[in-house]
This record gives C-alpha cells, structure tokens and sequence, in this order.
C-alpha cells in the first residue's frame, strides 16, 4: 500500500484534486515521519502548528473553489532562502536572529500558486561548502546511511525529500549545491540558467552564479515547480532518447572517479545509446581552463563583498567582522582566511574571462550539434561525515569540496542549466547521480531531455 509520504509533488496535487486525501492528513502524516527521522537532522526549524494552521487554510480554499496549480503541496525552504517571520540564519550562528520581514521571491511565487512552506532545511555553513557537515547546528545525514553526508550545501533538502519528509524542496546553486545532494541523496535535482529563477530574498553568495533551484523525486516534479516559479505553464518540449546528441566532456569529468560510479553512469550511458541516443566525445580542454582561470576569483570576490553588503540592511546585526567572526567550521573560516582576488583581477574575469566561457559553452554545443553534455554528477558516492578535507580515490587522497563540486562547477560558473538524475547505486545503497549540462536559456528542452531520460534509469534505492 502506497503512503501519503510516498507521494511525488505531482501526485500529491493529483490525489489533493481527486479527494483522495486531505491537505492536512497530508501534513499530518509527513509530520509524524519528521518526527521519527530526527536523527537526519534535515531541518533545522520546523514549526508544525504554522505547518498545520496553513494546511487548513488549503483546505477551506479547496472546499471554496480556490484552488491554486500547487494548493497544499509542501515544500522545504532552505535555510538560507528568506521565509517571512521564519528564522534565516543560512546555517551560521551570527544569523540565528535574522527573521526576514518578506519571503523572497521564489518563495512568494510558488506560495502564490498554493505551496505550504513546510520547515527550514540544513544546509553547509553560508552555502560554502559541499558536505552539510554544519559546526554550527550539527551535520546533517544521508537517509541512505546515517554515517555519510548528504552532499552540500543544500544537503538538509536534499536529505527530506529522500527520506520521504516532504514531497520537494527548494535549495540553492552556485557551484552545485543542488545536483550534487540530489545525487548523494538518490533524488533529482534542477539548476536553472543563472537569472531565470529570482534570486531577491536569498543569502548571497555570488551574482554571477546564484541561483535557486528544486530538488524533487521525479522529472515531473521539477518541471512543475519550474512552471510555478516562472510562470510558464506550457508543458516541457517533448524529447526522444532516439538521435539524442550526447556530449562526453572526457577531459576530468570522466576520469578520477571510483569504480562503482564509473560503472554505473557508463550504464546508463550504454542503454542511452541503446535507446537510440548517439554520444559525441567533445574537447573541453580550453573551456576548464577558463573556468580554472575564474571561477573562484569570482565567486570569492563577491562571495566577500555581497554578504558584506547583506549584512548592512538587517535590524538583527551582525556587522560582517562579526559574522565571520562568528564561523563555526574550519573549511568556512579558512575561505575568508584566504587572500581574495583584487578588484582589477576580478573585474577582468567578470567582464572578459566570463563571456569568453559563455561563448565557449556555446559553440561547442552548436558545433557539435548537441542536444546536452552528459557526465557523473559527483566522482564519488557520498563520503562519511568527518571527511570534511580529503576522500580517496583509487588509493589517492583528493581535496573533499573540490572532489564534490568538480564536475559541477563549470556550468555553474557560465550560468548554464544543469540537471542530476539518479541512474544507480553503490553496492552498499549509496545512490549515485548522472548529470545533464545544456546551453544557456535551454532550460525547458533540458527538462524535456529528463523526462525522456528517466524512465530509463533504475529507481533510487529506498532509504532505510
């Protein structure tokens, strides 16, 4: 027998519209499994009378005849995505008072549409890291294996949506933060191109690279929420996996990676190409050479003088002294530790070095006629907690957030969109993520290349 919580977003607006189930048995239900999952730590507030209270109105709204596309889904915020009255501390403890007067914008539009905000999800200190394991409010676990991180920074949603907490969640990317929990976590994630999705109401990082971004159980899943978010209802392009034009960017997102994700993305590749889909080995070489030239001169740079500026507008405090004073990890206090890059430096990168990348991206999507790039989300299945500044590789030692986000980072770097599907597991349940990277502004062919693409991959393992 199918549970409430088993439902996908979709099904859950399916079986709300049929009568099949109450929004607030619904809610119900997905509060008793929070409650008997505590040990995930997926949220870091959760407060189930407002949970409860805004249920009920979902339901007085259907029994009226006002029944928006998204009436009475749940869906989990980030802890650094602005919710009016909640607290929006971005997993830091110098923002533990900051209670943002407004939602942000994403958070208004799909509450517009009839979404519940359904609890704070954890996440990676200031977004800076790709683990969950928070100093602060302690790491958040992979419903998979308590032991292993979640991936990060958007780990706490990634985490509730796998573990059957909430349906979906909302999350943020700037070098990855999206796709690479939605692949340690057995979910699918969505980076929207940087722009299409409102960045207004959110904890910056970085400009250039911001954007927020769902995290679901289902292709379709991801596409609603894109609808809500932007407004465009028309139904995703229809894509065939027959001629399907992949590109293998072999140099570094195919190499470095353990056995078992290596062997499970060239699987899905392998009935890919059975389907009918043609891969195209592409030259990247030049492209990761810019993005080495000024991903993180740019990410630093206004990483540093973005949160400076956040921080001056808020009644709570802190000043900026204060809140990197106030860091509670190690690999977080040492990025502001580190020398940034000087104005000169950072205003070539932006202005020269990336529309150089942009246009590279580009033209080896048009020269060789690709529909989208196709590589391992992460290189490895998730790490244990604690292995916050080396993982192994082939006996190797790597540098852990570098390892997580290095094949992420790219397109998140140019702004392109990108998506993560769940294509297998290791031989110990650890789910493991193939992603889709396409041109700039091509996000709705790319989901319509998801949708084509799931039903051909295995489902996720079931957490424990």
């Amino acid at each position: 027998m199918v549970q409430l919580y088993d439902l996908s977003a979709s099904q859950v607006i399916r079986g709300l519209n049929a009568g099949d189930f109450s929004t607030l048995e619904l809610v119900d239900t997905l509060v008793a499994r929070c409650d008997e999952r505590r040990a995930l730590n997926a949220f870091v507030e959760l407060d189930t009378d407002a949970i409860r209270n805004a249920a009920l109105a979902a339901d007085r709204d259907r029994e009226g005849g006002h029944v928006g596309a998204l009436a009475g889904l749940p869906v989990t915020f980030k802890d650094n995505i602005a919710v009016r009255g909640q607290r929006c501390a971005a997993g830091t403890r110098a923002l533990n008072a900051y209670r943002p007067a407004q939602d942000a914008a994403v958070v208004q539009r799909l509450l517009s549409s009839g979404a519940i905000a359904f609890g704070r999800s954890g996440m990676h200190e200031l977004a800076l890291g790709a683990t969950s394991n928070n100093k602060a409010f302690g790491a958040v676990h992979n419903p998979h294996r308590l032991d292993h991180v979640p991936g990060g920074s958007s780990g706490g949603t990634g985490s509730a949506v796998a573990a059957r907490l909430v349906p979906a969640g909302i999350g943020t990317d700037t070098g990855g933060s999206v796709r690479v929990p939605a692949a340690l976590c057995g979910v699918h994630g969505f980076r929207p191109s940087t722009g299409r999705w409102p960045t207004k109401g959110i904890v910056p990082l970085s400009a250039s690279r911001d954007t927020p971004g769902p995290i679901a159980r289902s292709v379709e899943d991801l596409v609603l929420l894109d609808q809500a978010v932007t407004g465009d209802w028309s139904a995703a392009p229809g894509a065939s996996i027959k001629g399907l034009r992949l590109g293998i960017p072999q140099t570094r997102f195919w190499s470095a990676l353990t056995a078992e994700v290596e062997t499970a993305c060239r699987k899905a590749l392998d009935t890919l190409v059975a389907e009918g889909a043609v891969l195209v080995e592409v030259d990247v070489a030049a492209l990761l050479d810019l993005v080495d030239d000024i991903s993180f001169v740019i990410a630093m740079f206004e990483t540093r003088a973005e949160l400076a500026q956040f921080v001056v507008g808020l009644d709570c405090g802190p000043t900026y002294q204060e809140l990197v004073a106030g860091v509670a990890g190690n690999d977080v206090r040492a990025i502001f530790a580190g020398a940034g890059a000087d104005p000169a430096t950072y205003h070539q990168a932006l202005t020269r070095g990336l529309p150089a990348l942009r246009a590279q991206y580009s033209a080896a999507f048009a020269d060789n006629g690709l529909d989208a790039m196709v590589f391992p989300t992460v290189p490895i299945a998730a790490p244990l907690i604690g292995a916050d500044e080396v993982v192994m590789i082939d006996g190797q030692p790597r540098p852990t957030f570098q390892t997580l986000i290095r094949n992420t980072d790219p397109g998140a770097c140019a702004g392109i969109p990108g998506i993560s599907l769940n294509c297998g597991a290791t031989s110990d349940n650890l789910p493991i993520g193939l992603a889709f990277d396409a041109d700039f502004g091509a996000d709705r062919r790319l989901l319509g290349l998801g949708l084509a693409a799931e039903r051909f991959f295995p489902a996720a393992p079931l957490p424990g």
